[in-house]
């Protein structure tokens, strides 16, 4: 096999080979961000009203090392560009070409607003009954680049995904103290 990677005009041969002069393994960057606030407030002296937002996004940065780019090897075997009995030999350009870093960028982020008013009813001999009644919108937002878009580098994965979805949702809640003893709780939430 040396005799065929040395001159490969003289034909094919097998090589086994594993790069020992090539980076491996990854790096991963992940950064996060969040922001949230609200505000609340009464109207009327009877109704007590809340609204909250907020927002948070990831960004990944993911490179990894050590993959062969096929395209990048079988011009490094014809050519004889890479040296495989003396890899000391190759450059860092040469190394790149056949195993170059590789990078996939992917990020996803969520959008909340939240909003209620609640009040007091009436009293039972338990305490106050309450009611409160709300809303929320929810955006999400997903990007997950292949780090394999080109199917060039075999055994890397090829996985990605991408979407975006919102989602508005309504829910009231009762608070019925019928004694000191006995609390009924009646609830419900609808997504779509």
């Amino acid at each position: 096999a040396q005799a065929y990677a040395n001159d490969p005009a003289n034909g094919a041969a097998r090589l086994y080979y594993l790069f020992g002069d090539v980076r491996s393994g990854s790096n991963r960057i992940n950064k996060v961000y969040r922001v949230t606030g609200g505000l609340h407030g009464t109207i009327a002296d009877t109704w007590d009203w809340n609204v909250e937002a907020g927002y948070s996004r990831a960004d990944l940065n993911l490179t990894q090392y050590g993959w062969a780019n096929l395209n990048g090897l079988v011009k490094a075997i014809n050519t004889g560009s890479y040296n495989f009995v003396n890899p000391s030999l190759n450059s860092q350009a040469v190394r790149d070409s056949v195993l170059p870093p590789i990078t996939a960028l992917s990020n996803s982020s969520e959008l909340t607003v939240d909003a209620s008013v609640s009040r007091s009813l009436f009293t039972l001999p338990g305490g106050d009954v309450k009611l409160a009644v709300g809303g929320q919108y929810r955006k999400e937002q997903l990007t997950n680049n292949s780090a394999n878009p080109n199917l060039d580098i075999p055994g890397l994965s090829t996985a990605q995904a991408y979407g975006d979805r919102s989602v508005w949702a309504g829910f009231f809640e009762v608070d019925v103290p019928v004694l000191d003893s006995l609390n009924v709780d009646l609830s419900g939430r609808y997504d779509h």
